[in-house]
C-alpha cells in the first residue's frame, strides 16, 4: 500500500518476467508470491493481446496490492514480535486454514462496510488499496498489528549480529552454504561481500540454450517454415550470447583463477523436444544445415578456450559437446581436475586416432572421478579409460550392446587397478558376459580393489549371465563390500523398478557364499506386498495361540500402540534370511525399485550364531542415508565424489 504519490504500477513484459530468466532475490515477505501474481497477469495479458483484445479494454488485476499490505503488516508486526531477523525473515508463510478452523470446528465471519461509499473510493484511490480486499481486507491485517502493538510497544531488535562474528567463522559459514545462498548473504554489505568472493565466484555455467519465449511467439504461426523462420534469429542470438560470455570471462584473468567448478552445456536440441513438436525439422535437419556450415564450431571453440584459462578446475561438467583433439589436450592439462562429468557427449574420429596412436594427449593422473552418461557407443569410454588411468569411482551407462568392442583394447587398458566404485547402467545380456571376461582378465596377476558396485540392466536378463558374473565378482574381488543389481523383467519393461525374477529368492542366496567381506546387498526382486487376504508364515504363530480380539486391537490402534500381530503383515524383510546364512559377513539387507526401497533391515549375529533381522522403516530418511553409503542415493546416479 503506497500513498498517490508512489509509482506502483508493475512492469508487465511477459519477457522479462518469465520464469527462465532469473529474478531478484526474495528479501522481502511475500516477494515470491508477488512475482508468481506478475507473472501470471502478465501472461494473462499477453494472451488476450495475442487474441487481438485492445488493450484499454483489459480489466487487470491488482491482487499485487493486497501483497503488498501484507508485506508493510506483516513486518511492522515481525519487529514487534521479534521473529524478524536475519534468521526467521524468510520462513515459510502460513498458506492453510488456522487449526482453529480445522476439522470441523466452527466460526464466526463478520462483514464490514463503509457507508459512504465516496470516501471509501477516495480511500482506496489515494492509498492503491486492492480491489479485492475492501475494508474488510484491510482491516483484519490492520487490527493484528494493533494487538501485536498492545502486547509489545517496542521492537525487538537482534543483540548479537552476523558481523558481530570472527572472520573465521564467517568464512566457515559460507564453505557451508550453497551457492545461491552465498551469492545472497555476499550481496548484503562489503563486508560478506569480501569474505565470500572466493566462494561465490569458484562456480561458472554456460549454456547454450534456445529461449522458450520464442517459442511462445510462434505457437499461432500456421506453417512449419514460419515458425522456423521465427526460431533461426532467437538461435543465432542464443549463440551469440554465450559467446560473448566466454569472452567477458576470458577478459577477467581474476574470475578464471577463482573458478573451482565449471559447467559447459549445449542444450538448444533438449529446450526444443521439450518445448516444442514443432521444432522437428529444425533439430532432424540439422543446425549446420539451416544455419551455415560448422553452427556449433564457434561455441565449442569458446569452451576450449574457457577451461585452458581456468587452471585451478576441480570439476568440470560438459553436456552434448562434440570432443575434439584439442578439447581432450584442453582438459588432460588442468592439473587439479579430480570430476569430469560427460552427459551425451562424442568424440571426434580423429581424438579417437590420436588417443590410441599414443603421445598426443597425455594422460591425465588426477581424474579420480568419472561420469559417463547418455552415450551409445564404446568409443567415448575407451577414450577416457585411456586418459583417466587412477579412476577411483566410475558411473557410466548407454555403452552400446557390447561392452568390450573392440576387443584388441581390453588387454591394453584397465580401470580396475584403482578403481574402487563401480556403477554400470542400461547393461545388455551380451555386455555383462563382458564384464565377467573383463574382471576376469584385469585380476590375473592381483585381485581387483572394487569395493562398490551397481549394475542395471536395460532389457530381461536371463540367470545364465548374470550369476556367471556373481560368480567372477565373488571370486576376483575380495575386498567388494557393497553389491546391487537390478534387472528388467522383460523387453518391455523400461523404468527400474521391482521385477520378477526367474526364480525363488533363496535359489540366488548359495552364489553368496564365496563372498569374502560384503557387508550389503540390494536388488529389485518383487516381494509381493501382504494384505488381508494373504497369509505369512509369521501368522502360523497367531493361529497356535489365539489373535487379539477386535475389542482390543481397536483400543490399541486409538491409544496409537503397536499391534502384537504388526508381524503379521510385515515379513517380507525374511527373505534376507538365506543371504545371511551363506554370507557370514553380510550386515544390511534391501529390495530397491526406482526410487522405492522395501524390506530394509539391519542383520545382527549373535554369540550363539543366531540370526536376528531388524526391519527398518525405509520411509525414515535416516534408514535411506545409512544405505546411501553402500549403494548411489535414489536421487542421484553417480558415487559420492573421491578427492584425494
Amino acid at each position: 500500500m503506497f500513498s498517490d504519490a508512489s509509482d506502483d504500477e508493475p512492469d508487465f513484459d511477459i519477457i522479462k518476467l518469465s520464469a527462465n530468466h532469473p529474478s531478484p532475490p526474495y528479501l522481502r515477505l511475500h516477494e515470491d508470491d508477488e512475482y508468481d501474481e506478475k507473472f501470471h497477469e502478465a501472461r494473462r495479458i499477453s494472451e488476450l493481446l495475442g487474441l487481438g483484445v485492445e488493450p484499454e479494454r483489459i480489466l487487470r488485476s491488482d491482487y499485487y496490492r493486497s501483497l503488498k499490505l501484507a508485506q508493510f503488516c506483516d513486518s511492522l508486526r515481525g519487529f514487534h514480535k521479534g521473529n524478524l531477523d536475519l534468521t526467521g525473515r524468510h520462513l515459510p508463510t502460513e498458506r492453510a486454514y488456522p487449526a482453529g478452523r480445522s476439522m470441523g470446528t466452527k466460526y464466526i465471519q463478520v462483514d464490514y462496510t463503509v457507508k459512504d461509499s465516496v470516501i471509501w473510493d477516495n480511500f482506496e484511490k489515494k492509498w492503491h488499496v486492492s480491489r479485492t480486499a475492501g475494508y474488510d481486507g484491510l482491516l483484519d491485517p490492520v487490527q493484528s498489528v494493533l494487538e501485536q502493538l498492545s502486547l509489545t510497544p517496542l521492537p525487538k531488535i537482534q543483540n548479537l549480529c552476523l558481523l558481530d562474528f570472527p572472520v573465521e567463522v564467517l568464512d566457515c559459514i559460507f564453505k557451508l552454504a550453497t551457492l545461491k545462498q552465498a551469492r545472497l548473504l555476499s550481496s548484503t554489505c562489503r563486508r560478506l561481500r569480501e569474505i565470500g568472493k572466493r566462494y561465490i565466484f569458484n562456480q561458472r555455467t554456460l549454456t547454450l540454450h534456445f529461449p522458450t519465449y520464442a517459442l511462445h511467439q510462434t505457437r499461432d504461426m500456421n506453417t512449419p517454415e514460419e515458425r522456423i523462420r521465427t526460431m533461426i534469429p532467437a538461435t543465432k542470438a542464443c549463440r551469440t550470447n554465450v559467446i560473448d560470455q566466454s569472452k567477458f570471462l576470458l577478459s577477467r584473468g581474476d574470475l578464471c583463477d577463482a573458478v573451482d567448478s565449471l559447467s559447459l552445456a549445449n542444450r538448444i536440441s533438449e529446450t526444443l523436444l521439450v518445448n516444442s513438436v514443432q521444432a522437428e525439422r529444425l533439430l532432424y535437419t540439422g543446425l549446420d544445415t539451416i544455419f551455415g556450415n560448422d553452427f556449433y564450431v564457434p561455441v565449442f571453440e569458446a569452451f576450449q578456450d574457457v577451461i585452458c584459462n581456468c587452471k585451478n578446475l576441480r570439476s568440470l561438467y560438459l553436456s552434448d559437446v562434440d570432443l575434439s583433439v584439442e578439447m581432450l589436450q584442453a582438459i588432460a592439462s588442468l592439473p587439479n581436475l579430480t570430476v569430469l562429468d560427460y552427459h551425451g557427449c562424442s568424440v571426434t574420429s580423429q581424438a579417437v586416432a590420436s588417443v590410441f596412436a599414443g603421445g598426443v594427449i597425455k594422460p591425465s593422473p588426477s581424474v579420480l572421478n568419472l561420469i559417463l552418461l547418455n552415450n551409445d557407443n564404446s568409443a567415448l569410454f575407451w577414450v577416457l579409460v585411456a586418459l583417466y588411468p587412477n579412476l577411483r569411482t566410475l558411473c557410466v551407462s548407454k555403452l552400446g550392446r557390447r561392452l568390450l568392442e573392440p576387443s584388441n583394447l581390453v588387454s591394453r587398458h584397465s580401470i580396475f587397478a584403482s578403481l574402487e566404485k563401480l556403477n554400470i547402467g542400461h547393461v545388455f545380456s551380451d555386455g555383462v558376459t563382458d564384464l565377467a571376461h573383463w574382471i576376469t582378465l584385469n585380476s590375473e596377476e592381483a585381485p581387483l580393489r572394487l569395493t562398490h558396485l551397481k549394475i542395471t540392466a536395460q532389457y530381461g536378463l536371463e540367470d545364465g549371465p548374470l550369476l556367471a558374473l556373481m560368480d567372477a565378482i565373488a571370486a576376483r574381488c575380495p575386498n567388494l563390500l557393497g553389491l546391487t543389481i537390478t534387472r528388467r523383467e522383460n523387453y518391455r519393461q523400461i523404468r527400474a523398478k521391482f521385477a520378477t525374477w526367474p526364480q525363488a529368492s533363496y535359489e540366488y542366496a548359495r552364489h553368496f557364499s564365496a563372498f569374502q567381506r560384503l557387508e550389503h546387498f540390494s536388488w529389485n526382486f518383487r516381494v509381493p506386498l501382504f494384505d488381508s487376504n494373504d497369509q505369512t508364515p509369521a501368522g502360523m504363530a497367531y493361529f497356535e495361540d489365539g489373535f487379539i480380539s477386535d475389542e482390543e486391537d481397536l483400543r490399541r490402534r486409538i491409544s496409537g500402540e503397536d499391534s502384537d500381530d504388526s508381524d503379521y503383515f510385515n515379513d517380507g524383510h525374511f527373505i534376507a534370511y538365506p543371504f545371511a546364512a551363506y554370507c557370514r559377513t553380510l550386515k544390511s539387507f534391501a529390495v530397491t525399485g526406482g526410487t522405492v526401497r522395501r524390506n530394509v533391515c539391519w542383520i545382527k549375529r549373535r554369540s550363539n550364531q543366531q540370526l536376528e533381522l531388524v526391519p527398518v522403516d525405509s520411509h525414515k530418511w535416516y534408514s535411506i542415508d545409512a544405505l546411501n553409503k553402500w549403494d548411489t542415493p535414489i536421487l542421484k546416479l553417480h558415487w559420492p565424489h573421491v578427492f584425494s
